[in-house]
């Protein structure tokens, strides 16, 4: 008869100790992983750049074909300047990794160059892998991506149900609306795009005075004037490849709104959307990755802001305010909501 000891065999015993030791070991990589990319992310805050590029260089080295390594070489690529390696890293994780994020920053990257029906695969595939807000953010880049290729019923079918699916608290189904509203002004349907419009108009939030704006400056002139996406007249065929630019976008959308209040640092202002994506793109040519998109009005004018952040407090804030001033670009500390 096997010794018993707290009413477990002593062969038992063992068994829990071997899922002790791995559990334990479990946590000790997870905390391992967590500190790797504290000191990396301490690098960056510190505009150490290189060294954190170094470090993210070696673990996704040490570490390659594993999660940590994929995720090491993914916040590389955020940082990567030239645009055909930044594609290129880009389409090995997707081979390798199956992350919803790897998909969204391909097709971010593929509306960018006007690669529109690829872009739109890349963000269905995204919000497959997505659910909550990140699926809303991807299938509303789903939907833009579909009317920018001239698919303008699938698109707004696209758009108007993440509208719907968000609610009244989701700021992709709140952008979704608000680009489903302008593409149909584009289109000459005014009557839908108001009635698309009304819930946006109806409370308070950071896209209604846009909407405001959207609608009376499009009213008793041509449609073509007002767009909420690039619509271009010359559409790429779906199998045709992404031209190869010199710098990569940044990911606008690529990840949902921080639960607390935060502080950005505002970099530039334009009337027309394509020309915020283009000084996106560019910038990534200078390693500034966290840049985002925001529509917001000024007086009878719609802009669209461009965003460094976020950050966490008005100090941080003006640390990468001053570094980004050391690399050339000017800027002012703006909280979350600010109009300018």
């Amino acid at each position: 008869m096997p010794h018993v000891e707290h009413g477990l065999p002593r062969s038992g015993d063992l068994l829990v100790r071997v899922l002790l030791i791995l559990f334990s070991f479990s946590i000790g990589s997870a905390r391992a992983e967590r500190s790797t990319f504290s000191r990396v992310d301490a690098l960056l805050s510190e505009g150490r750049e290189e060294e954190a590029r170094a470090e993210l260089a070696r673990l996704a080295d040490d570490h390659e074909g594993s999660d940590l390594g994929h995720e090491a070489l993914y916040r590389l690529n955020d940082l990567e300047p030239d645009g055909a390696a930044y594609l290129e890293r880009l389409a090995r994780l997707a081979a390798e990794w199956n992350d919803a994020r790897v998909w969204l920053d391909l097709g971010l990257y593929r509306y960018a160059v006007g690669a529109y029906e690829a872009a739109a695969a890349d963000f269905e595939r995204a919000a497959r892998l997505s659910d909550g807000e990140e699926e809303r953010i991807a299938t509303g880049w789903r939907g833009a991506s579909l009317v920018a290729a001239g698919r303008m019923d699938d698109g707004l079918d696209v758009l108007l149900e993440t509208a719907r699916a968000g609610g009244e608290k989701s700021r992709a189904g709140m952008r979704a609306r608000f680009v489903a509203a302008g593409a149909l002004l584009q289109s000459g349907e005014r009557d839908r795009a108001e009635k698309t419009l009304r819930p946006l108009l109806e409370r308070a939030n950071e896209f209604e005075e846009a909407a405001r704006v959207l609608l009376a400056g499009t009213e008793g002139k041509s449609s073509r004037g007002a767009r909420a996406l690039p619509l271009p007249e010359e559409k790429e065929p779906a199998d045709a490849p992404p031209a190869a630019p010199t710098a990569a976008p940044g990911r606008s959308e690529a990840r949902a709104e921080a639960e607390t209040p935060d502080y950005y640092v505002q970099v530039a202002a334009f009337e027309h959307e394509e020309n915020a994506l283009r000084f996106v793109a560019s910038q990534r040519a200078e390693g500034i990755g966290a840049i985002e998109i925001c529509p917001s009005a000024r007086g009878d004018a719609l802009l669209y802001l461009v965003r460094v952040g976020p950050f966490r407090s008005p100090e941080e804030a003006s640390t990468a305010r001053e570094n980004l001033a050391r690399h050339g670009l000017e800027g002012k500390v703006v909280h979350e909501g600010a109009k300018e």
